[in-house]
């Protein structure tokens, strides 16, 4: 503790370890660390809707960080084979689910420790990726917009911000939404308990369903 270890300042990036004497517990004797510049977080947009990609692609490029650079790509689902899988932390899919080879690419994706959020299609199909598949569509009453009921604020994608303040999702109004078949563990709920955002796991990584669009409609 206190401990400074004077680097030359021509280096940029490395690695080193901290080491304690041998004693009864061998297994945490040695600590391993990393130092240099943080990685740009490069986001993918899968979508073939202008508007879709414009409104996320303003969320993911905002900087939690200065010190870190946020991009974003926007592609068509056919042309996921211009992805730089190694590069990529976040993919955010809109559109019918994936099949096939594009199915299994996602899955190791996500299997990798990486997340992806999906956003439901115009018009749902029975397609099903990791056993979760999209319903239907459902309009709320005239004036009478749904509202998310309950949400989990202590982890995930709707924890409260960093100094405690919860996110004001109560106030969000819902006027469209997709059904969601075997949608895993809701981590938000409309008012008639239908899942809003839900969450699954596959391997090291989280994948979700988010089941509405960010438009006014």
């Amino acid at each position: 503790q206190g401990h400074t270890v004077p680097l030359d300042k021509q280096t940029a990036t490395g690695w080193g370890y901290i080491e304690l004497p041998n004693d009864a517990n061998l297994s945490d004797n040695r600590f391993y660390f990393v130092f240099g510049p943080p990685p740009a977080r490069q986001t993918v947009i899968v979508t073939q809707q202008t508007r879709f990609a414009r409104a996320v692609e303003m969320i993911v490029t905002s900087p939690l960080s200065p010190a870190s650079d946020y991009n974003a790509q926007v592609i068509s689902p056919d042309q996921l084979y211009t992805i730089d899988w190694q590069k990529t932390s976040l993919i955010v899919w809109h559109g019918p689910l994936p099949m096939s080879d594009q199915a299994e690419q996602l899955e190791t994706f996500v299997q990798s420790g990486r997340p992806i959020v999906f956003f439901p299609p115009q018009q749902p199909d029975d397609t099903a990726w990791c056993g979760v598949s999209w319903g239907r569509w459902v309009k709320s009453p005239p004036n009478e917009p749904w509202l998310i009921q309950n949400w989990r604020g202590d982890s995930d994608l709707l924890r409260h911000t960093d100094n405690g303040t919860p996110l004001p999702l109560g106030k969000l109004q819902i006027h469209q939404y997709c059904t969601l078949n075997n949608a895993g563990s809701p981590l938000a709920t409309l008012d008639d308990t239908a899942p809003f955002i839900t969450r699954g796991a596959n391997g090291r990584g989280f994948y979700y369903f988010c089941a509405t669009l960010p438009t006014a409609a």
